[in-house]
């Protein structure tokens, strides 16, 4: 087209060489209606050489003007297709490098169009895109310290690792002894030595291994000023817990441990975790559920410790394993309508409950019972028969971020609620209890409501 008219430029110029130019008359090839920038009537000097001969100096004189009026409608023309020529070349650009809307592992081919005046482009070769990113070094020291103390308290490696750890000791004849005596001290001498609720050592609970533990994720406590005020540092609370996920590491941090300076939001407070009981039959696991001062969350071992003396506090994650089964990212599901024996146990020794909630605690796994039903019910039919039931997840590794048995590195932020002051009724019926748990449940909803603008936008809680 830019030929065509180029030769059209030039054949109205030779033919208007010859005529006289009339004054206010636009004759020039380059005016328009909306261009009056260029053209022999708005140049005196244009219209005198156009009166003369058309010579070759006199052709070469006009070529060379319109080949600068050419110029100047190019160089508006690209002014203003500059932004747009900016967004294809970004659109190009990340088509290249394999944007999320591409698929991976496919390889693009830029061939020859008609018309084009550019090259064609050489196909470029298939890139072997691997969902797995693989670390191996230029990771910080810190961050590998991390790794390591969260690895040493996470069930699905820490335990295995001790276990195994206890067994290779007993194949020596050496520490096998040693071993032997370890197992009488666990099962004969603990028992009657210790009681209900047992001491938390605070040189553990505020050492540097939960600081590595909390940061790995991180793991956040919050306890709004007007909440602190309504604790008394001689009573004793009952804490619950929400939600279980896979591992509950905020109640591991925030209640196990002292890394965030609770004992001076909540002074006088005594916290004491609830956990499995079997847990305290474990090899050298066992210790590090021991220096913290838990419980093993039995209605037993419950009131104990809140008839125990001013603060002592338990801590219990209601959920269970039955929430674990449930948990996923991105989702807050609950198992808390038929759990009632908190409400009972609050409501016979008269003690307040506290409701916890977890923002983000259901993130750090990805959990296939809740995507496979025939996963999820036999896994349900399994914890129902022997009490407890082992998820099948997917986290992290050391050494990678795609898979592995370690969690994920996000926030985990825990939110402590406003006592809901219960009354002291020794024996508890029935509709008494349903009606202080139905008072539960909507505090515990006016607590994630409150906050889930700031930790969890655009999330939902599902109570079943």
């Amino acid at each position: 087209k830019q030929r065509t008219k180029g030769l059209a430029i030039q054949t109205q110029l030779t033919e208007s060489a010859s005529s006289p130019i009339v004054a206010g008359a636009s004759t020039s090839p380059f005016a328009s209606d909306n261009d009056e920038d260029v053209g022999f009537d708005r140049d005196p000097s244009l219209a005198e050489m156009a009166q003369h001969s058309f010579d070759d100096e006199d052709a070469k004189g006009i070529s060379a003007r319109k080949a600068a009026a050419q110029k100047g409608k190019s160089s508006k023309a690209v002014q203003l297709l500059a932004p747009l020529l900016t967004k294809v070349q970004k659109g190009r650009g990340q088509q290249q490098q394999g944007g999320s809307g591409a698929s991976k592992g496919s390889s693009s081919f830029a061939g020859k169009r008609k018309g084009d005046s550019f090259a064609a482009k050489k196909a470029q070769p298939i890139k072997d895109h691997s969902n797995v990113s693989w670390k191996w070094f230029n990771i910080p020291l810190t961050r590998r310290l991390q790794t390591l103390v969260v690895s040493t308290l996470t069930f699905f490696t820490g335990l295995p690792f001790f276990i195994g750890l206890f067994v290779i000791l007993c194949c020596y004849k050496y520490t096998l002894p040693l071993m032997i005596a370890y197992l009488i001290y666990i099962f004969v001498v603990f028992p009657r030595m210790n009681k209900h609720p047992l001491k938390a050592y605070d040189w553990w609970r505020k050492s540097l291994f939960f600081r590595y533990y909390r940061d790995y994720f991180p793991i956040r406590l919050i306890v709004p000023k007007h909440i602190r005020k309504l604790f008394d540092p001689e009573g004793n609370y009952f804490f619950i817990y929400h939600p279980h996920g896979i591992h509950s590491f905020g109640a591991v941090v925030a209640f196990g441990a002292d890394v965030h300076g609770i004992d001076k939001m909540l002074p006088g407070i005594k916290f004491h975790i609830q956990t499995l009981g079997a847990q305290f039959w474990a090899p050298f696991w066992r210790e590090f559920v021991v220096l913290a001062g838990s419980g093993d969350a039995s209605a037993k071992c419950i009131k104990a410790t809140l008839n125990a003396g001013p603060g002592h506090s338990p801590v219990l994650v209601v959920g269970g394993a039955e929430e674990s089964l449930l948990s996923s990212p991105k989702t807050n599901v609950l198992c808390l309508m038929k759990r009632k024996g908190f409400v009972r146990i609050a409501l016979e020794t008269g003690k307040p409950l506290v409701p916890v909630f977890a923002f983000g605690e259901t993130d750090v796994y990805y959990n296939y019972a809740p995507h496979v039903p025939r996963l999820k019910e036999f896994l349900l039919k399994m914890q129902k028969k022997i009490k407890f039931a082992i998820p099948i997840i997917v986290g992290r590794g050391y050494f990678n971020y795609s898979f592995g048995m370690l969690p994920h590195r996000r926030p985990i932020n825990c939110v402590i609620g406003e006592p809901l002051v219960v009354p002291h009724i020794p024996t508890p019926s029935r509709e008494e209890i349903d009606f202080w748990h139905g008072k539960y449940v909507e505090a515990l909803q006016l607590h994630y409501n409150t906050h889930k603008g700031v930790y969890d936008v655009g999330g939902q809680l599902v109570i079943q």
